[in-house]
C-alpha cells in the first residue's frame, strides 16, 4: 500500500513538473516569435515608406490601439501631389524625399566609370535603415560612417588599396581633396558626409519641387516603373506624436517608422504576448490540477486506511 501511495505522489509531482515545463517551453517559443524587443528611435522624426500599398496589419494595430478615426480609404498613400500640403503641417520642419533617379544612376552606371560620391542623412541609416533600404546599401564593413557635413569618407576596399591601406581615422587625399577615412564600405561608391549635391534624398523646396517631380515622372516613363513616396519628415519634438497620428489616419496605406509608431506597436504586441502566456498557463494549471488533485486525495485516503 505504501508503495502505491509513493508511486501516486511521484506521478503527481512528475505531472506538475511536466506542467511547469510546458509553460516554460511555450513561453520561450512565444517569446521568440511574438515578443517585441525593438528599440525606440531616439529622434522625433518620422519615416514614410511603401511596402504593403494598402491598409494592413501594422497600421491597423496602431489605429485601433490609439482609437484614431481613419479618414483615408484603405488604399490612400502619400503621393507626390500631397507633399506641398504635408510640408506646411504643424510641426513639420523639413522633408527629405528619396530620389529614385539617383539610385537608378547609382546602380546603372558602368563599373569602369569613375567612383561616384553618395550620401544619405545620418539619421536615416542610424534609425531608419531597414524601411529606407539604407541598411542594404550603406554598410561599413570596417570602421564607421561619415557624420553629416563632415569631411569623413567611407571608401570601398579597392580604393583603400590604391591609397596603400591607410589606417581608419587617418587623413587621406582622394581626388585632390583631404578627407578623414572613417571606414570601408560594402559597395563601389564613395560614401561621404551628407550634403545635398551627393544625397540620394531630395530636400523639399517649393521653388524646385516641380522640377523634382517632373524628373521622377520622366524616370518612370523611361523605365516603365512606379515611384512611391519614401521620405523622412523632420519634425518638432513635441508635435511628432500628433503628426504621426494624423498621417496614419489620413494616409493609412503608407507605411511608417517613428518613435511613437514603434512604441505603440511594441506595447500592443507585448500585451498580446502576455495574454497568450496567461491563457495557456491558466489552461495548463487547470488541466493539471484536474488530473493531479484526485490522485493526491486518493493517496491521502489510502494513507489513513
Amino acid at each position: 500500500m505504501k508503495n502505491k501511495n509513493k508511486a501516486l505522489r511521484i506521478l503527481s509531482f512528475f505531472l506538475i513538473g511536466v506542467s511547469i515545463g510546458l509553460i516554460i517551453v511555450y513561453s520561450f517559443i512565444r517569446y521568440r516569435e511574438d515578443y517585441c524587443t525593438d528599440t525606440l528611435p531616439a529622434t522625433p522624426n518620422i519615416y514614410v515608406y511603401a511596402a504593403d500599398l494598402m491598409y494592413d496589419s501594422l497600421n491597423r494595430t496602431y489605429v485601433e490601439s490609439k482609437g484614431i478615426d481613419k479618414t483615408g480609404d484603405g488604399f490612400r498613400m502619400i503621393e507626390y501631389d500631397d507633399i506641398p500640403q504635408i510640408a506646411v503641417l504643424d510641426g513639420v520642419k523639413g522633408l527629405y524625399i528619396f530620389d529614385d533617379t539617383k539610385v537608378d544612376e547609382m546602380f546603372g552606371r558602368d563599373l569602369s566609370d569613375p567612383l561616384y560620391e553618395y550620401s544619405v542623412p545620418e539619421v536615416i541609416y542610424k534609425y531608419f535603415g531597414g524601411p529606407s533600404a539604407a541598411s542594404s546599401m550603406f554598410i561599413p564593413v570596417l570602421g564607421g560612417c561619415p557624420a553629416d557635413g563632415s569631411n569623413g569618407i567611407c571608401l570601398p576596399q579597392s580604393e583603400v588599396n590604391e591609397l596603400f591601406n591607410p589606417p581608419i581615422g587617418s587623413q587621406i587625399v582622394w581626388r585632390d581633396n583631404t578627407y578623414t577615412l572613417t571606414g570601408i564600405n560594402k559597395y563601389s561608391f564613395a560614401w561621404v558626409g551628407f550634403t545635398e549635391d551627393t544625397s540620394l534624398y531630395y530636400i523639399y523646396d517649393p521653388a524646385t519641387y516641380d522640377d523634382f517631380v517632373n524628373r521622377i515622372k520622366l524616370y518612370c516613363l523611361r523605365e516603365d516603373a512606379e515611384s512611391h513616396v519614401c521620405m523622412m519628415i523632420v519634425c518638432d519634438e513635441d508635435k511628432s506624436v500628433a503628426l504621426q497620428d494624423y498621417l496614419v489616419g489620413t494616409y493609412p496605406a503608407s507605411n511608417y517608422s517613428s518613435r511613437e509608431f514603434t512604441r505603440v506597436l511594441k506595447s500592443s504586441m507585448n500585451k498580446e504576448f502576455w495574454k497568450k502566456i496567461a491563457v495557456f498557463s491558466v489552461a495548463d494549471i487547470v488541466i493539471t490540477a484536474a488530473v493531479v488533485t484526485p490522485m493526491l486525495i486518493k493517496s491521502k485516503k489510502k494513507e489513513k486506511t
